[in-house]
């Protein structure tokens, strides 16, 4: 692993081919979306509302209330088996309705969730949707700390426009 901390910021955009003033140009972007592609996760497909009531009978306690209904209809006693069965029904259907709600709730509120980052593009600072940094970029940050993605890295990078130096991201600054 490289220690990018002992590097001055010239080694380190010579190293990430970028420019630590400007920033990445519109043709890297480019370049490095189409090699690395957008900086999101990948949706999973929703649950269907079928299987959402089916996962209600998956409790060990629904099953032994299911066979003491059993044991109570062989038993003759179809007051307690009825009793049981409706609250196995009521069960299932309440709690179906919550995780549908908590479901849908969910996904408007990922449709609300709009994450940006404020980027130094071309020498310009902007504010772009998450979903488009690239490896390399320059995030800027509050503090006039700097952070660069880096391909490859299981962190991220922190450059301090202060010091002049880079440190593991795990490294507190002041």
């Amino acid at each position: 692993m490289e220690q990018w901390w002992r590097k001055n910021i010239g080694e380190i955009s010579g190293i990430l081919h970028t420019d630590s003033d400007n920033g990445l140009g519109q043709e890297q972007i480019k370049q490095r979306q189409e090699q690395y592609g957008f900086n999101q996760l990948k949706e999973q497909k929703g649950t269907s509302a079928f299987t959402i009531f089916i996962e209600q009978f998956q409790d060990f306690i629904i099953w032994v209330l299911i066979g003491a209904a059993l044991v109570s209809g062989f038993l003759k006693e179809w007051v307690d088996a009825v009793a049981i069965i409706a609250i196995v029904i009521l069960n299932a259907i309440l709690g179906f309705i919550q995780e549908y709600r908590a479901e849908k709730s969910l996904a408007a509120l990922k449709k609300l969730s709009s994450p940006t980052s404020k980027v130094i593009r071309g020498g310009q600072h902007q504010v772009i949707p998450s979903a488009q940094l690239v490896p390399e970029m320059l995030l800027n940050w509050k503090r006039a700390i700097m952070f660069r993605l880096t391909a490859g890295s299981p962190g991220l990078l922190l450059i301090s426009a202060r010091r002049k130096q880079a440190l593991p991201a795990n490294r507190r600054l002041f």
